[in-house]
This record gives C-alpha cells, sequence and structure tokens, in this order.
C-alpha cells in the first residue's frame, strides 16, 4: 500500500478530472467545428468562441496539471520510505493483541500486588492485635491467679475485724463498768464515813441515855431506900438486910428527860442500824461487781487491777478503734479484689472468644497472601514467555 498526503491526492484527481473534462470538451469543439462548417455561420461562431475560452483554459489546466504531476513524482520517490512504514505498521499490527495481553497481564499482576500489601498489612495489623489480645489474656489470668485467695483473705479479715468489734464492744461495757464500781465505791465509802459517823452518835446517845437512866434508877433507889427497914425486904431485890442504903441524886433527870433521852437513843441506833443496812447492801453489790470486773479484766487486759484497768482502758480502746479502721480498710480492698476477679473472670471467655475470631482472620489473610502470591507467580511466567 502507497501512502500520500491527502491534499495532493485531492488536487491531484481534481486536476486529473479537469484535464479529462478538457480533453473531452476539446474534442467535443472539433467535432462541433467541423459540424459548424456545414451550418450557418451563426451557430459557427459560437462554437468557435467556445472552442477559443477553453482554449485559453488549456494553459492553465496544463500548467497546474504539470505542478500537480511534479508533486505526485516526488511523493513517489518517497514510495521506498513509506512502504517500510507500512510494514512496520503492519508488524505493530500483528503485534497489537500481544501487547493487549502484556498490558493484561501487567494490570493484573499490579492488582494483585496490590491486594498482597493490603493483605499483608492487614495481616501485620492483625498478628499485632493477636499479641496485645494474648498478651492482655495472659495478664488477665496471672492477675486471676494472683486474686485467688482474695475471698477467702477477705472472709479472714471480716472474722478479724468482728473479733476486734467483739472486744471492743466489751472493753465499752467493761469501762462504763468501772465506772459505774468506781462511782458505788465511792458511794460505798461515803456511806461507810457516815457510818461511823452515825455510829457514833448512837453510841454517844446510848451512853448519855445509860447515864441519865441510872441517874434516875438511883434517883428511885434512894426514895426506896428511905422508906426501908431492917428485916424487911426489899421491893427491889427482895433482900432483908439493908446494909448500904442508895442516897439521893441531887442531878437526877426527871422522867420526861429520860425519855427524850430514849428517842434519841433509838433514833440514832436506828440511823446507825439503817446505815449500816445501806453500807452492806452496797459492799455486797461492790463485791460482787469486784468479782465480775476482776474475770473481765482478765479475759480482756490481763491480770491487773481495776485502777490499772481503768487507767488504761481508754488507750486500749482507742488501738482497737485503729485497728478496726485499718482491717476495715482491707476488707473493703480486699471486696475490691474480689470484685475484680470476678469481672476479669466473667470477660475472660470474651476476649479468647475474640483471640479466636483473630487467629482465624490471621489464617485467612495468611491463605489470600499465598492464593494470591501463587496466581502472581504464574501470571508473570506467562509474561515473561510472551
Amino acid at each position: 500500500m502507497i501512502f500520500y498526503d491527502d491534499d495532493i491526492l485531492v488536487k491531484y484527481e481534481q486536476y486529473e478530472e479537469a484535464y479529462d473534462e478538457y480533453l473531452l470538451i476539446e474534442k467535443q469543439l472539433n467535432e462541433a467545428l467541423e459540424l459548424s462548417k456545414t451550418v450557418e455561420d451563426e451557430e459557427y461562431k459560437k462554437n468557435l468562441e467556445a472552442y477559443e475560452r477553453k482554449q485559453l483554459e488549456v494553459p492553465i489546466i496544463t500548467g497546474e496539471f504539470a505542478d500537480s504531476q511534479k508533486v505526485l513524482e516526488q511523493e513517489q520517490a518517497k514510495q521506498p520510505e513509506r512502504e517500510q512504514i507500512e510494514k512496520d505498521i503492519a508488524s505493530l499490527d500483528a503485534e497489537l493483541p500481544k501487547y493487549d495481553a502484556v498490558e493484561s497481564l501487567a494490570r493484573e499482576i499490579a492488582e494483585l500486588e496490590r491486594k498482597i500489601g493490603s493483605d499483608q498489612k492487614l495481616q501485620e495489623l492483625t498478628q499485632n492485635q493477636i499479641n496485645a489480645k494474648t498478651a492482655e489474656i495472659e495478664a488477665n489470668k496471672k492477675r486471676i491467679s494472683s486474686l485467688e485467695s482474695a475471698g477467702a483473705k477477705k472472709e479472714q479479715l471480716e472474722a478479724e475485724r468482728e473479733r476486734h468489734n467483739d472486744r471492743k464492744t466489751k472493753l465499752e461495757s467493761l469501762k462504763t463498768d468501772l465506772s459505774a464500781y468506781f462511782a458505788l465505791c465511792k458511794e460505798l465509802k461515803t456511806k461507810q464515813s457516815k457510818y461511823e459517823s452515825l455510829a457514833e452518835i448512837a453510841d454517844n446517845a446510848l451512853s448519855k441515855y445509860n447515864t441519865l437512866n441510872r441517874m434516875f434508877l438511883d434517883e428511885q433507889a434512894g426514895i426506896i431506900a428511905s422508906t426501908l427497914e431492917e428485916g424487911s425486904p426489899c421491893p427491889v431485890c427482895g433482900s432483908v438486910h439493908h446494909p448500904v442504903l442508895a442516897s439521893m441524886s441531887e442531878n437526877a433527870p426527871s422522867e420526861a428527860e429520860l425519855k427524850t433521852a430514849k428517842k434519841v437513843s433509838d433514833k440514832a441506833q436506828k440511823d446507825a442500824n439503817n446505815m449500816s443496812v445501806d453500807c452492806g447492801k452496797l459492799r455486797g453489790q461492790v463485791e460482787s461487781l469486784t468479782e465480775t470486773l476482776n474475770k473481765q479484766i482478765k479475759e480482756l487486759l490481763g491480770e491487773i487491777s481495776a485502777e490499772e484497768a481503768d487507767s488504761q482502758i481508754g488507750t486500749v480502746i482507742d488501738e482497737i478503734r485503729n485497728k478496726i479502721f485499718d482491717l476495715t480498710q482491707k476488707v473493703m480492698l480486699e471486696e475490691r479484689n474480689v470484685n475484680e476477679k470476678e469481672s476479669l473472670s466473667q470477660a475472660l471467655p470474651f476476649l479468647e472468644k475474640a483471640l479466636e475470631k483473630l487467629r482465624t482472620e490471621l489464617n485467612l489473610y495468611i491463605q489470600s497472601i499465598a492464593a494470591d502470591t501463587a496466581t502472581k507467580k504464574g501470571k508473570q511466567e506467562q509474561l515473561s514467555q510472551l
């Protein structure tokens, strides 16, 4: 196939058509001229004029045709080059299907490489997630193991706190009893002192009454003695001999004064006796409470006196309160540990399930990468054969 410039071919074809038309017209004019010789002169003139006009066009058409022919010859000189180009194009046309196959394979390989790269990144990300999840599970298991005794420890601490609370309650009760004991001892001491005073008053009143009564009796005896006769029985003792007669007392009390002294003495004796009874009751209470307190003191504080217990018990109660506070803090901590253990134990199955899912995803990525790598290798081999 010969290739020419499209404009040149068009012009050359136009010139060829025009030249062919010219030759045809010239032939027709010649025939017309020959024919006109036999017809009227007017017709002949018209044909002659037309012929002359065509004759004027001949140089132009001939010149243009010559130029076109010259251009055509120049183009024909380029024919070998055009033929080589034609061969190259034909060769390229023959290679086009191969190029399409190469391009298609290259696109497929590029897409496989992109997918492999994406899956490798996802594989790395999934592996990192697996590592993190595995570490989290191991940490949780380790923490659960460390909290294994949290429940038992909490119960031990609560039992210890209960013992201290019980001891504190007993000590506070003992402290109250000690206060009541010492108040009772103080009251007993006060009443004993008062009893001593009343007993002294009663003794004095009785002594005074006895003295007045003796004086009164002596006075009465003196009156009787003045009426006694030797050999006559005494109305008091019955004796018939009266060697020493009672004399009359100058300061003898009257019967009314003696009765008053008697009342005073009886009342003093009653008051002293009542106070003695009260002191006896209080002493009984103190002795009973002393026995009870001694047992409590021995149980709670050891072998010490009530006075020592009373001076130490406040400090001991404060110390126990501090222990209870510390134990409460520890119980709260253990309770948090128990809750944490329970929470971790409940979360562990979900973590393990999530880990299993990640491992499944990782295997899928690995399989996909392996399959795509094999496919890529096969396509690369196909490409190398093209």
